[in-house]
């Protein structure tokens, strides 16, 4: 599933609103989404260098 219009989101969120920002909604995105991003971007990464060789 594509992920990036809600990653694009929250980003436009935390830099133009962050005056309004549920802290507690930050660190539960840490804390519960972070992981799997972090996996997806390293196989990604992972791919293209096997491309790329």
């Amino acid at each position: 599933m594509d992920q990036a219009p809600q990653i694009i989101s929250f980003r436009n969120k935390l830099t133009h609103e962050y005056a309004i920002i549920n802290d507690r909604l930050v660190w539960g995105v840490i804390q519960n989404n972070l992981p799997a991003l972090l996996k997806q971007c390293n196989q990604l990464l992972s791919d293209i260098e096997g491309e790329t060789s």
